[in-house]
């Protein structure tokens, strides 16, 4: 499912998938003029944590999107001499669109550029190679597509990046020390943080939420994430010929080219017929996030056909 090649010894757990974003954008060392690419369609928690960061002079650059998709041509003219990070979501929330994460990862190999992304809508769903798509940090949390629960999630930073990381927290999880000697000292000296990631876990972890995920974890390997990918892709192709004698009633976001599909799809709609959507989708027991004149539906492994089309009926007996 996530192939993390030779790196895999430490994965330090966190909450949720903005813990692990945040401390990337508030550790990493950078120098007034240094930039940070993005876009405008990201998660809230990758651009307000580099927003922050301006404030320090480093600029925060953000790609212009068409129907919430780009390119990697659109990253790469944005890059410069000065670029250091870009980070990205691997499925963007609002869109369901997939961008060439590979094809974005080799260009930030071949310049010496930091490559971020958030997974949790991807994870569990879509295959993911950090190596093979050079992704140097990832960040999720396990209550979508790994199929976990809420308050439970990991970090994956490769070598390299792990010296750059400073520690947000100060505990005996992280800190090298003797508790022998130390009940005996009267003055406590500066000690070291323990190695590679080790230094940045501090604290507690939710122990159960950590078992659900591993559990979670090894169903969908058993599965096949292709398997699981191949699924989610089928289904949303059915999704999307249905709805397609509804083209005047609704705008699918994202792109029509099925290499960059997801799995999830997102949707706008006449926003008056909300409260009609909401109503139609719980009369049904359909589960969709659903806001003023928008929708999204994450397909998974068990989902069926006739789910899909009974989606489809929803959606065509409230815009009809």
């Amino acid at each position: 499912m996530v192939q993390f090649g030779r790196c895999q010894r430490s994965f330090p757990s966190f909450l949720y998938t903005t813990q692990g974003t945040s401390l990337l954008a508030k550790s990493l060392s950078l120098q007034p003029g240094d930039e940070i690419i993005s876009t405008a369609i990201e998660y809230p928690t990758i651009l307000l944590g580099w927003g922050q960061r301006q404030a320090e002079g480093i600029r925060l650059k953000l790609i212009k999107t068409q129907n919430g998709t780009f390119s990697a041509e659109d990253i790469l003219n944005e890059m410069t001499e000065r670029t250091r990070v870009v980070h990205l979501s691997f499925v963007h929330n609002h869109t369901g669109f997939m961008p060439d994460i590979e094809k974005i990862g080799a260009i930030c190999r071949e310049r010496s550029i930091l490559f971020a992304v958030d997974a949790i809508q991807a994870l569990g769903r879509v295959p993911v190679d950090v190596e093979k798509m050079n992704i140097n940090y990832l960040s999720t949390a396990a209550f979508k597509g790994l199929l976990g629960v809420l308050g439970s999630g990991f970090v994956y930073c490769c070598p390299k990046l792990q010296p750059m990381l400073k520690p947000e927290v100060y505990s005996d999880y992280n800190i090298v020390y003797d508790e022998e000697t130390m009940t005996n000292m009267m003055q406590i000296p500066v000690l070291p943080y323990r190695q590679g990631l080790e230094a940045i876990q501090g604290g507690s972890v939710s122990s159960y939420g950590i078992t659900a995920m591993g559990k979670s974890i090894e169903l969908l390997l058993e599965i096949g994430i292709d398997r699981v990918y191949s699924h989610c892709l089928r289904l949303e192709n059915l999704f999307r010929k249905g709805l397609s004698p509804l083209e005047d009633k609704v705008q699918i976001l994202g792109s029509k080219d099925c290499k960059h599909w997801s799995g999830v799809i997102c949707l706008k709609f006449d926003k008056d017929r909300t409260k009609q959507m909401k109503n139609a989708f719980a009369d049904k027991k359909i589960y969709a996030h659903i806001r003023e004149g928008y929708l999204r539906i994450s397909f998974h492994y068990y989902n069926s056909p006739d789910q899909v089309l009974l989606t489809v009926q929803a959606l065509t007996d409230v815009l009809k």
